[in-house]
């Protein structure tokens, strides 16, 4: 079992550190010679706390880690948080990688050696069109592609360059222009755009509009969907089923029994009521149901589930929520045989000051995680590489780095997806063994 101490937190704080630093390096200076040192001291530190944090579940389980009943703050229900933190988490390498790729794309040689010397950025006059060409983009967008001749510097006392331009509207004589080049030698390349910050950008003199918009927009997508989690997994958000439970809500006094025997359904908690009615409350996917159960062992409360209609199928399953004495609460499934005989009762989430979630206590199996493991490690290796020079004209193995890009962003997401559900498929044989 894996609890959530001080060093998980400390081992996902730096994670999420390292990514962030390795983000922000990437949009403050998208291209610099290789190796990116830069990019690879955040990327290490990301690999580092990751394998601290698996190490730690994998010792927690080997040692059988059992946490007081008290364990924790948190008044939401976390294991249904699952598909949020999922998405979050597939969402996690795909900007990095991204902006990986387009460094890749965009450093050269030349881009190098304009770095080295006296990067310069200056306006351009349009001093002749040779001709225009329209192009069709996504979405029924379009562009132009306008082949010029422009001077630099803007006297043209130094280089004229023949260059074709990328623009929404086509260039036209007299037009401006921006060109990068090397202030001490113009006549030796130059790249040309029509917007500023972008070619500021390729130097760190800026950040570039289109990457900062990216990053602007996944943080604030992170946030409402971190934030719509913890808010729809609050005491009063899981409570739907008792809320607008048509026909009123029962509760029964229970006691938890110690650690199941071996004729009890796995990851379920074994309830049982003062006349003797047996419960069997199955538990959420990834929540440690046996370390939960010694934890709780000959804890009482109330366990609280919406009634049932008297034709509805004595074999299906019911939402139920434990309510042990003292405030702490835990949320399952029972099935409808068993939840027969109650008395009447209000919702107890409709006020549910002071209300805390029992745990977390979180099964962790090398084998059940494994794919987002793996999937999470092709990622890093591919960024990694991408960090290093492979894919681009200056570094190694040139054309690759699309590829690179493309296989870490689909190896994380799969991964993540092919471990929820196999978490999902282990629940539900757990149980049918009933």
């Amino acid at each position: 079992m894996r609890h959530r101490d001080a060093g998980f937190v400390g081992a996902a704080v730096v994670g999420w550190a390292a990514v962030c630093w390795l983000t922000v390096r990437l949009v403050a200076r998208p291209l610099a010679p290789y190796p990116r040192w830069d990019l690879l001291v955040p990327l290490g530190l990301a690999a580092v706390a990751a394998g601290v944090w698996v190490w730690r579940a994998a010792a927690g389980r080997r040692r059988h880690v059992v946490p007081p009943a008290d364990a924790g703050r948190t008044r939401g229900w976390w294991p249904a948080r699952s598909t949020a933190w999922a998405c979050g988490a597939m969402a996690v390498p795909l900007v990095p990688l991204w902006l990986l790729m387009q460094a890749a794309w965009n450093s050269s040689p030349w881009m190098e050696s304009v770095q080295e010397g006296d990067p310069t950025v200056a306006r351009a006059t349009v001093r002749q069109v040779h001709g225009v060409e329209e192009k069709h983009g996504s979405k029924g967008s379009t562009y132009h592609l306008s082949e010029i001749t422009a001077a630099l510097p803007d006297d043209g006392t130094r280089a004229t360059y023949r260059v074709t331009v990328r623009a929404n509207d086509p260039l036209r004589k007299g037009g401006t222009v921006w060109a990068l080049y090397d202030g001490q030698a113009p006549d030796g390349g130059a790249r040309f755009g029509t917007g500023e910050g972008e070619l500021r950008s390729f130097v760190g003199e800026s950040a570039a509009p289109g990457q900062l918009a990216l990053v602007v927009t996944a943080a604030v997508v992170s946030v409402v969907t971190v934030t719509g989690a913890i808010a729809l997994t609050g005491p009063t958000g899981i409570s739907e089923s008792l809320r607008t439970a048509p026909r009123g809500v029962l509760r029964r006094r229970v006691r938890v029994l110690g650690a199941p025997g071996e004729n009890a359904t796995p990851g379920t908690l074994r309830l049982i009521a003062p006349e003797g009615g047996l419960v069997e409350l199955t538990m959420d996917r990834g929540l440690d149901a046996h370390a939960l159960s010694v934890t709780l062992d000959g804890r009482t409360g109330h366990l609280y589930w919406p009634r049932q209609a008297d034709d509805e199928a004595p074999d299906r399953d019911v939402t139920a929520f434990l309510l042990l004495d003292g405030k702490r609460y835990l949320r399952g499934t029972a099935p409808a045989s068993a939840l027969t005989d109650g008395e009447e009762a209000s919702d107890p989430f409709a006020s549910p000051h002071g209300l805390r979630a029992v745990g977390p206590y979180v099964s962790w199996r090398w084998t059940d995680h494994r794919p987002a493991l793996l999937g999470f490690a092709t990622a890093g290796v591919c960024a990694l590489l991408l960090a290093t020079g492979a894919g681009s004209p200056a570094g190694y193995a040139e054309g690759t780095a699309g590829w690179l890009a493309a296989a870490g962003a689909f190896a994380a997401p799969a991964g993540v997806m092919t471990t929820h559900v196999r978490l999902g498929r282990r629940r539900t044989a757990g149980r049918s063994t009933t």
